[in-house]
């Protein structure tokens, strides 16, 4: 038994890891770090129990940190939607921001064809106020249905 919760427990991190280093990769993309990107990957580090200190070491080591895909939709959901977070809170999109969000949502299981309209319709939520939980709501039947293997 304990050996399947440290199995867990192991993927867990790794998966949080796998989320900070690929929410680095959209802050550094301008080649500018703007002081609401940081904060912004500070609040969503805290949230999965990744200090400030481990963040900046996932930033030193980025390049040894495989892309890992979560196991459930949710999950899934939950990355895409804070790489749009992430793409927009410096009011300036910049194209290899848009990018790097697109590669990983192909990644994470979202059908390339589908991938700009999923960003357009996240990016809708947000200006409008919508959270992750209520962002969801709105886009899992189509994330359900034609987006996302299982």
């Amino acid at each position: 038994m304990f050996s399947l919760f440290s199995k867990k427990a192991k993927r867990k991190k790794q998966l949080s890891r796998s989320h900070i280093k690929s929410l680095w990769e959209i802050v550094l993309a301008d080649e500018k770090i703007h002081d609401d990107e940081l904060s912004l990957l500070y609040e969503i580090a805290s949230g999965i129990n990744i200090s400030k200190k481990e963040v900046q070491k996932i930033k030193e080591e980025k390049d040894n940190i495989p892309f890992l895909v979560p196991d459930t939709n949710e999950q899934r959901f939950e990355f895409i939607y804070n790489f749009t977070r992430m793409m927009m809170v410096d009011d300036d999109i910049d194209y290899r921001e848009m990018q790097i969000c697109k590669t990983y949502a192909i990644e994470l299981g979202f059908k390339k064809a589908l991938v700009d309209e999923l960003v357009k319709s996240i990016s809708s939520n947000l200006s409008a106020g919508n959270d992750l939980k209520e962002t969801y709501n709105r886009l899992s039947f189509v994330i359900q249905k034609n987006q996302l293997k299982n």
